[in-house]
């Protein structure tokens, strides 16, 4: 049973909005909520659990299929506290501003939504209108997670919901297809005539290097290292020269630090080495596979666009990277191996057992995109002409995704300024990370 209300057009008055509620409130118990439509009879709106709850709401409303949103209240999506059929409640109002820093926690402020507090038979009532979705719409995503006190998680970051016959409930594959279609489906570019578009679909490899595996490598790289002091006994030569020179005491010379000595460097070696190996799984990660995002300026107008910088930003645990190169941390050298000095030591490195795969790597010298990973993943490409009618194929990018967002999909949201012309374009563009985990470092400590 539909409720008593024209729902043909968006609800914007204030009057409109009060028919909105009266139809709530007369309702029969037995009416369920459609999908542009959800209600709830109380709320403590200054508690953050509840400012989850309500980004999951609008969340909801603003991953809706476009062509359906329209045939009902124009599009629009409406969260209505303080009411529900046969009940009117009434909620505490607080500031609009305190809840809209509340909810902007959990849900980007892209995403169009407005709060008013209506007065309904002496109480007030919460009415959150989320503007239509459109084609071309990014996927809405969960910004942060909430667990209450007792450990039930309300929401996680990157959660993705939907509305379905009534209710929000997370996204299935099904319909991040769906939202990626819809994506897609922009046939709109920004008002300066540039747009970013992705060569084929973006991906980010999810890569795992845990605390336990770390301390194992720690403890077989000390064992190695400090191995020597253990067993003293000599090395064994073989060949003429190298017999020679093991028993010729002109060419050795005693091993001149204390045993204290020599396992301070070791643990000054592992102590600086440690941290890095999280940056050293993510350069092997990407060491044998192609860029995985290539993205593409595109400029449909008549119009020359001159100095065009495209930044992209892609919030939460990834990191951005030019090449293997630019992944791989400078690890430092292990300390030269207990004992005496001799020939052989000047013509052989002596390092820890698992120190082979951690030889220090270039970081990279080269002209390209300008990348800051200190918080989320910033892209800064070089500025470039862009003629009419042209399109140019921006610098390839290895993304990298931390475990936990293994089979979650992203936003990259890039913004295009040019110095002829004013304003700025934006976009979004999806990037799925592989469902499948990379462990190099385990994979080094079982080989």
């Amino acid at each position: 049973m539909a409720l008593a209300l024209d729902t043909s057009r968006q609800l914007r008055s204030l009057s409109e909005l009060s028919d909105l509620i009266e139809a709530i409130a007369t309702a029969p118990s037995t009416e369920s909520e459609p999908d542009w439509l959800e209600w709830k009879s109380q709320a403590d709106l200054a508690d953050r659990r509840w400012h989850a709850r309500i980004a999951k709401f609008i969340a909801g409303f603003a991953n809706r299929d476009p062509a359906v949103a329209k045939l009902q209240a124009g599009g629009c999506g409406y969260l209505v506290i303080g009411v529900e059929p046969g009940n009117v409640v009434g909620v505490s109002p607080v500031d609009n501003a305190v809840l809209l820093s509340g909810v902007s926690r959990f849900v980007r402020n892209t995403v169009r939504w407005s709060p008013q507090n209506i007065p309904h038979d002496g109480k007030h009532i919460l009415v959150i209108t989320v503007e239509p979705p459109e084609s071309g719409d990014g996927i809405t995503a969960i910004l942060a997670e909430y667990t209450d006190r007792q450990g039930a998680t309300e929401c996680r970051k990157g959660d993705v919901f939907v509305r379905r016959s009534g209710k929000t409930e997370r996204a299935t594959q099904d319909d991040y297809d769906k939202l990626v279609e819809r994506f897609a489906a922009s046939e709109t570019q920004a008002s300066s005539g540039i747009t970013v578009e992705a060569a084929e679909a973006v991906t980010a490899v999810a890569v795992a290097c845990t605390p336990h595996e770390q301390s194992t490598w720690r403890e077989l790289e000390e064992r190695a290292l400090l191995g020597p002091l253990e067993e003293p006994a000599p090395r064994q030569a073989s060949g003429t020269l190298a017999a020679l020179v093991q028993t010729t005491d002109f060419f050795q010379t005693p091993e001149k630090r204390t045993a204290r000595d020599y396992r301070d460097q070791v643990a000054s070696y592992l102590n600086e080495a440690v941290p890095l190996l999280p940056d050293l799984s993510r350069a092997e990660a990407i060491a044998d596979i192609p860029a995985s995002m290539r993205l593409v300026l595109v400029n449909e107008t008549e119009h020359n666009f001159a100095e065009v910088r495209v930044e992209v930003v892609i919030s939460g645990s990834v990191w951005a990277y030019r090449s293997e190169e630019d992944a791989r941390p400078r690890m430092p050298t292990p300390p030269r191996l207990w004992g005496p000095v001799g020939l052989l030591d000047t013509l052989q490195t002596n390092t820890g057992v698992l120190y082979s795969p951690v030889v220090p790597g270039a970081m990279g010298g080269r002209y390209g995109p300008y990348i800051d990973n200190s918080r989320s993943a910033r892209i800064v490409f070089d500025e470039v002409h862009l003629r009419p009618g042209t399109s140019i194929d921006l610098d390839p990018i290895y993304l990298v995704a931390d475990v936990s967002l293994a089979g979650t999909t992203l936003l990259a949201e890039w913004e295009a300024t040019s110095t002829s012309v004013s304003g700025i374009a934006r976009g979004e563009i999806p990037i799925t990370v592989s469902t499948e985990v990379v462990s190099p470092l385990s994979d080094l400590l079982e080989s």
